[in-house]
């Protein structure tokens, strides 16, 4: 028997699938909202408020890049000071070979020794990276800040300290002549030709490829130093003692040329452990900055997450409850579709 529905059935048929449709497109979203806790349709819900829910969003974006920027240079200050700490023991320790070496004889080819030694874990701590970053290079972070002075070939900075202590006594330093030279001329050339090796612009030229100090933006609109570079005084202090020490022909000095050298680095390192004590608080600061920055940025970011979740977040238990109908709504829908289908046109005659 062919069943034949009536313009009525088929309309109301039409109708209900009409619905479940609806109901069903309805399901999805409350399902897609009960597993993100976010309003499906944001525009929808919030209508003409969209506009402060997009700048709220841009603004958690923009926090948490800065937090995760922050984060980083947290890192690299701590590894900074770490570094520091490094040059400053080993300045230290040098400092109590040398005053227990002046008119000691004996230990000049040890004090000589140990002079290279702390020369290249200088080097070595000045050369610490993060995250392929040279922390001491300032804004030329690919470049290594200091060469090894004792590498083959021979850098720059050891081939212009050569050449100056030549182009002053007119020999060599391993030359037997170097024995002649008398404390007020080794005096002289100290504190003339030697230390202009370490002028900043012998520095730059020679010694470091070291930039400008890097700067980052912890917060908004504030913009922090947060770094320090092997520029500073203090190192180039340290550096200097270092090759006085292991650079100056000290194994063939006479006695006085040779307090003469040793009462120089004395000095330059004491100046040079007082910079890095310094240094090590102007880091500590840059640390405490950025600390206080990210606990800002912290504070804001949940408010701002308080704020936004008032206007898209949904109530979990309204929305099962919701869904929980609108499923019952879909089975209803069906069954009624069921029935109209099985009408017939001789059931109603």
């Amino acid at each position: 028997m062919v069943l034949v529905q009536s313009q009525s059935s088929l309309s109301r048929v039409l109708s209900t699938q009409s619905q479940l449709a609806r109901l069903e497109k309805q399901v999805g979203e409350a399902r897609r909202e009960l597993a993100t806790g976010r309003l499906a349709d944001v525009g929808l819900a919030l209508g003409v408020r969209t506009g402060d829910a997009i700048a709220l969003r841009q603004e958690l974006t923009r926090i948490e890049s800065t937090t995760d920027t922050n984060r980083l240079v947290s890192t690299r200050l701590e590894a900074t000071q770490s570094s520091l700490r490094t040059v400053s023991t080993g300045a230290s320790d040098f400092l109590e070979a040398l005053v227990a070496a002046r008119g000691n004889a004996s230990t000049r080819e040890i004090i000589g020794q140990q002079a290279k030694d702390a020369l290249g874990r200088v080097v070595e701590a000045l050369g610490t990276q993060v995250a392929g970053v040279n922390l001491f290079s300032g804004i030329n972070v690919d470049r290594n800040p200091l060469e090894a002075y004792f590498a083959d070939p021979a850098p720059p900075s050891r081939n212009a300290v050569g050449a100056a202590f030549s182009a002053h006594f007119g020999f060599s330093q391993s030359d037997p002549a170097v024995a002649t030279i008398s404390a007020s001329s080794m005096q002289t050339y100290m504190d003339t030709t030697f230390e202009g090796l370490f002028s900043d612009s012998s520095w730059q030229a020679n010694w470091s490829a070291a930039g400008e100090p890097s700067t980052s933006i912890v917060t908004g609109g504030v913009v922090l130093t947060s770094s320090v570079t092997a520029n500073e005084g203090s190192i180039r202090n340290v550096m200097r003692a270092l090759v006085l020490i292991a650079d100056s022909g000290t194994a063939q000095l006479n006695t006085p040329a040779y307090d003469a050298v040793v009462d120089e680095a004395i000095r330059l390192v004491g100046e040079g452990m007082a910079g890095l004590a310094d240094l090590e608080g102007q880091v500590g600061t840059m640390q405490s900055r950025v600390s206080d920055a990210s606990e800002g940025l912290e504070s804001r970011r949940v408010l701002l997450t308080q704020t936004l979740g008032q206007m898209e977040d949904v109530d979990p238990t309204e929305l099962s409850t919701r869904l929980s109908e609108l499923l019952n709504q879909i089975e209803a829908a069906y069954t009624i579709t069921a029935r109209l289908q099985r009408i017939s046109l001789l059931d109603e005659i």
